[in-house]
């Protein structure tokens, strides 16, 4: 059985500043808080209905922004609308550099997609949405990833947005079809509370080693944890 871990998720992991972090992403996955929904689930049908109607329209956002303050249950259903309306807000701000990009974004197509899979770990990388774009007239394709976070201990950083990327990357090299050819500058990583953009770095080889790195030492702790429970 493959264990399974987000892209974002992976990314934390191998830019996690000590042992004792690793450890607990590692922890957070394999023993997930019964009775909650992912967190910010209210974010990704706004947002990318902004993204997709080019990054102007902020009708979507605003609209989700007021159910959020009318959304109310326990305690963790509460900080969840407030960060996410938060997020929905940072994203409006984020306009005008999305709209920089001079990129378009287009809806993930429906259908089973390739995975990444790296020794036993299978790594969940199917973008938020499809971005295209050109160079010299040559048709390219990418991939865009949102991510939220606002607290530091959380956030991905440079280099761990560079990875996510880099595996949206992977991902369209298995999944692109059509005359469209994958480009790593249109393959970006957008950290909403940060209103920043990180594209995937040129250096392919590299990246995949480190991933594949952090897929062997995720493995590793996923099993530890075995142990450390049945002694």
């Amino acid at each position: 059985m493959k264990i399974r871990v987000s892209a974002n998720k992976l990314a934390e992991f191998i830019t996690a500043k000590t042992p004792a972090r690793r450890k607990a992403i590692v922890r957070d996955i394999k023993r997930p808080k019964k009775g909650f929904a992912p967190w910010y689930a209210a974010f990704r049908t706004p947002a990318k209905t902004f993204l997709l109607r080019g990054s102007k329209d902020t009708s979507p956002l605003d609209a989700a922004i007021e159910e959020m303050k009318t959304r109310k249950g326990n305690d963790w259903l509460n900080t969840d609308s407030a960060i996410t309306a938060q997020a929905l807000k940072a994203l409006i701000d984020a306009g005008p550099i999305l709209r920089a990009l001079k990129v378009e974004f287009m809806k993930v197509p429906t259908g089973p997609k390739e995975k990444l899979e790296f020794g036993e770990v299978e790594v969940t990388v199917t973008p938020d949405l499809i971005v295209k774009g050109e160079r010299s007239g040559k048709p390219l394709v990418g991939a865009l990833r949102f991510y939220i976070a606002k607290e530091s201990t959380y956030q991905l950083g440079k280099r761990g947005a560079e990875l996510v990327a880099g595996m949206q990357y992977q991902w369209l090299v298995k999944n692109a079809t059509g005359t469209r050819v994958p480009d790593t500058t249109l393959c970006m990583v957008l950290e909403c509370f940060q209103q920043r953009v990180t594209k995937a770095s040129d250096d392919h080889a590299t990246d995949l080693d480190v991933i594949k790195r952090g897929c062997d030492d995720f493995a590793r702790l996923w099993h530890l944890l075995d142990d450390e429970e049945a002694a």
